[in-house]
């Protein structure tokens, strides 16, 4: 989903500009850190870029959990880029649920209120009002469970009436620990 007609080159497959992915995820978190390290080298991430020859999106989780303000800057921008993007799947699909998962939600305090701050303000008051927005509760795994399940889902025989079952339904279902 493109959130930013001229942002940044997606660093997965897609060949869009301005994605979620391009713009809320640990590799961009990454690459932002290395251009504010560059912008600012006698900053902690500069500083870190100097003795260390990268930073990375753990780099800034870690600086910002010990105050580092320009982490905690990279961290909110994050979250508002976040939020416009649940923002699109809100006025969409008018889910009761937005669940948030990725490599990035181990630090989700950093950046979840800030996204959940930007989605409420921007989707439909209706919509806004009653939408929940929470981690996954498998946390950085929730994507490889929720894959192991379709494909288990894909190989069992199936069961009368539940030709169309999806992954929700099996969670539901079986449960997830």
């Amino acid at each position: 989903m493109v959130i930013q007609a001229n942002g940044p080159e997606c660093p997965g497959a897609c060949p869009n500009r301005g994605c979620l992915e391009a713009l809320c995820s640990g590799t961009a978190l990454g690459r932002d850190a290395r251009e504010v390290a560059r912008a600012r080298p006698d900053s902690r991430l500069g500083r870190t870029l100097a003795e260390e020859g990268t930073v990375s999106g753990r780099h800034v989780v870690e600086f910002a959990r010990e105050g580092d303000s320009e982490s905690v800057e990279l961290l909110e921008r994050l979250g508002m880029w976040l939020g416009v993007g649940l923002t699109n799947a809100i006025n969409i699909f008018e889910p009761q649920y937005v669940i948030v998962g990725g490599g990035l939600c181990v630090a989700a305090d950093l950046f979840l209120g800030a996204a959940e701050h930007e989605a409420r303000s921007r989707a439909l008051p209706a919509l806004a009002e009653r939408v929940r927005i929470e981690t996954a509760r498998a946390g950085p795994a929730a994507g490889l469970i929720g894959a192991g399940l379709l494909a288990s889902h894909t190989l069992e025989q199936p069961e009368p009436g539940g030709a169309n079952r999806d992954t929700a339904d099996l969670i539901a279902n079986r449960g997830v620990q």
